[in-house]
């Protein structure tokens, strides 16, 4: 009898619930993928943190009246655009670990089932 380890090969086929659409998962690319987004993560906030400085400056605009308005414009605009990138360096930690994540499971998941299959061929061959 034919055993299971090619499961756990590089892609495995699986269906879905309905079993109209089979998908493949390649577990080394999502574990290379989840570092891939994890080092552009760390790349963002590198980044994020250099011009922060830059766009802290203190006000060129001037102090005058008309200088006065677009910088409460300018601080207010500022304040919400740096807490939307800030919060995508967030996003994308999150997505490297739910790729590794769900790297990690699937494999396991293929692993014993390949196991419970061998076992359930052995026994039959008996």
């Amino acid at each position: 009898m034919a055993k299971f380890e090619d499961l756990r090969s590089p892609q495995t086929v699986s269906t879905s619930p309905g079993g109209q659409r089979a998908t493949r998962e390649d577990f080394e690319q999502l574990r290379s993928s989840a570092s891939a987004v994890h080092e552009c993560a760390v790349d963002f906030e590198r980044s994020f943190q250099r011009l922060l400085p830059t766009l802290r400056q203190r006000n060129p605009w001037g102090a005058d009246e008309p200088g006065t308005i677009f910088g409460m414009a300018y601080t207010a605009l500022l304040g919400k655009a740096t807490q939307v990138l800030g919060s995508h360096v967030g996003l994308l930690q999150a997505g490297a670990s739910g790729l590794a994540t769900w790297s990690k499971n699937a494999e396991q998941t293929e692993a014993g089932n390949a196991e419970r299959l061998n076992a359930v061929g052995d026994e039959l061959e008996r």
